[in-house]
């Protein structure tokens, strides 16, 4: 997992109408526009429930995450055996830090959480990896986490990434 560095103390809660976004600025206007207007809606509609971490009152950083499966025929090498066709995984839909924690390894912070809950969720349900679609200034970033690109085709130029739980044990 990443970072070594000193940790912020968090309270993580799931999003909700009480919670000030304020002065949120992740530095990318769609993610800032996500957490101010769209991510109860997309709760609302199940698509996905989005998590904020809160440093002393202030949100930092927030992740959005739901449910998802990836065909094993895309992945570079099979982590699974012959089945199941289509393997289970989380789906980071959105990962954010503001602008006013960045050097502090929040980033990291908000993705050890992710895999946290992920692994967690597989000891319950079936969840194998957890995906992402990065933008192409972050893949070092979850490279250095474990994260595995998933070569672009010109059907499907995306970066998307995985992450392999593992086997439960």
């Amino acid at each position: 997992m990443p970072s070594e560095k000193k940790r912020i103390k968090f309270t993580v809660y799931k999003f909700s109408p009480s919670f000030s976004t304020g002065s949120f600025d992740c530095g990318s206007e769609p993610y800032n526009t996500f957490i101010v207007s769209e991510a109860l809606d997309y709760q609302k509609r199940n698509l996905g429930v989005t998590y904020v971490f809160l440093h002393e009152e202030t949100l930092a950083g927030y992740v959005t995450i739901s449910m998802g499966s990836l065909n094993k025929q895309k992945l570079p090498d099979d982590p699974v055996g012959r089945k199941p066709r289509y393997i289970p995984a989380l789906f980071l839909g959105r990962l954010a830090r503001d602008n006013k924690y960045k050097g502090l390894s929040v980033g990291d912070q908000l993705l050890d959480w992710v895999l946290t809950k992920a692994k967690k969720l597989s000891k319950q349900l079936g969840c194998r990896l957890v995906l992402l679609e990065s933008e192409e200034r972050a893949r070092s970033t979850y490279e250095r986490s474990g994260f595995i690109l998933i070569p672009p085709s010109r059907r499907d130029p995306r970066n998307i990434m995985f992450f392999d739980l593992g086997e439960n044990k």
